[in-house]
């Protein structure tokens, strides 16, 4: 079957997705970054908490970020931020800003069905599972992880986003280093 679309139709298609791409090389080039700051810490302090068992993510609660802690994290950021435009433009690496401590039992995790069928199902797999792990994820850009990871290239701060640990790897994610706190910077 053939689909016949009007000059008028078409037009529009085209012309959305080149300002889609654009967009995108622009948001790469210039915003990636900051549109990920804004989406992870400053339009919420509420984080989707998943189960990881046996390489599978399950959605159960939320992880919301104390005060003292989103100061932690925001200082941390920041400080990059203001330090950017003193980076080595032959600068990639990757950056540690903070690892979250999460436990099914602090008072900033919130599993609203705790006496589900589901959330049952998901702690026994866990328990039989010894590498299950607690993780903070992002809906949009499925990341996951209990490390806010910064990634820097070419002396530009392009992206943040959540990883786990075994995730640090420098050769895995195109960085020359990985330093556990930004202020290690200072030594460079």
């Amino acid at each position: 079957m053939k689909v016949l679309l009007s000059e008028k139709q078409l037009s529009f298609i085209i012309e959305n997705s080149i300002d889609t791409d654009l967009n995108e090389l622009k948001m790469d080039d210039e915003g990636h970054f900051y549109e990920r700051i804004h989406s992870r810490w400053y339009s919420s302090s509420k984080l989707n908490l998943v189960l990881r068992v046996n390489g599978d993510n399950y959605p159960i609660g939320y992880y919301f970020i104390p005060k003292e802690e989103k100061e932690i994290i925001d200082n941390k950021i920041n400080y990059l931020i203001d330090l950017e435009k003193e980076l080595d433009p032959n600068l990639n690496i990757g950056i540690k800003i903070h690892k979250f401590q999460l436990s099914l039992n602090s008072p900033n995790v919130l599993i609203p069905n705790r006496a589900s069928d589901y959330y049952k199902n998901v702690v026994s797999l866990a328990n039989k599972d010894y590498s299950s792990r607690l993780y903070v994820s992002d809906e949009k850009t499925k990341s996951v992880g209990d490390v806010v990871y910064v990634i820097i290239k070419q002396g530009k701060l392009k992206t943040i986003y959540f990883a786990r640990p075994s995730d640090l790897n420098p050769e895995k994610r195109g960085t020359d280093y990985v330093f556990s706190d930004p202020h290690e910077l200072e030594n460079l």
